[in-house]
């Protein structure tokens, strides 16, 4: 959900597309979990892939506040850069 309010806020001419690779990375997560999680379960006991699904969390939720103090800075260097120009995206 974060993903797509960042698509539809500061990528306005290209929020549609950004919304369907969101979604679509979304639902293929969702697809994989559920044909690895079970067998993983299975394998291992329920406490160390919960424990384990905790530490990842974790570590990307720690991310947020690198990018809460870099943030503007890495999407400055982003629009200098013409990132979107340069891939041939830009409308």
């Amino acid at each position: 959900m974060l993903a797509m309010s960042y698509a539809l806020d500061c990528h306005t001419e290209l929020s549609v597309e950004l919304m369907v690779v969101v979604a679509s990375l979304k639902s293929l997560l969702a697809w994989i979990w559920t044909w690895v999680v079970n067998d993983w379960i299975v394998r291992d006991d329920m406490l160390t892939v919960v424990m384990k699904i905790a530490a990842v969390n974790m570590v990307l939720y720690l991310t947020t506040f690198v990018l809460y103090r870099y943030g503007k800075m890495i999407r400055q260097r982003i629009a200098a850069y013409n990132t979107l120009e340069r891939t041939g995206l830009q409308l």
